[in-house]
């Protein structure tokens, strides 16, 4: 065996000192990169409704709306990200719309609104079903549009019957 010292070889109080070291960088990294919300809009939390608009559910095994986003100038060339949610089809309401991060909520400003129906199928399958009219699924042809002013605002949104 050979007792000369490794290159390499840290002695205990230089080891206990790297760690102190690299302890430092780390939370240096954590508090320069921030925690915050760093973007140029507001996300906030919405909920609400989707029924026909004589106020009867939908018969659907899901439902989905999304909502996405109009008319904004951040200044920053950004746009704010689509939102989406499936709907409980027991009482047509939806509590969590995911935009950016899971269940963050919408861009204040104003969205189009896209509904689509579907089946379930094999293996998890969506099909969609003729429950909602074809022209609530794009965004070119959809007549809804929402203003979101404020956070935890209520929307009701109305289809009508295919």
């Amino acid at each position: 065996m050979n007792s000369e010292p490794c290159f390499f070889e840290i002695r205990p109080q230089a080891h206990l000192l790297l760690k102190w070291q690299l302890l430092a960088l780390v939370l240096l990294v954590i508090v320069s990169s921030g925690c915050g919300n760093k973007l140029p809009y507001s996300i906030v939390p919405v909920h609400g409704s989707v029924t026909y608009e004589d106020g009867s559910k939908i018969p659907a095994d899901i439902l989905m709306i999304a909502f996405e986003p109009t008319d904004f100038e951040s200044g920053e060339g950004m746009v704010p990200p689509a939102g989406q949610t499936e709907v409980d089809i027991g009482n047509g309401a939806f509590h969590s719309v995911s935009s950016y991060r899971a269940n963050d909520g919408l861009a204040v400003g104003r969205h189009r609104v896209l509904v689509a129906a579907f089946r379930g199928g094999k293996n998890g399958r969506r099909i969609p079903i003729p429950a909602v009219p074809l022209h609530y699924s794009q965004v070119s042809t959809t007549p809804i549009e929402v203003e979101i002013t404020e956070a935890n605002q209520e929307l009701e949104i109305k289809v009508a019957r295919p």
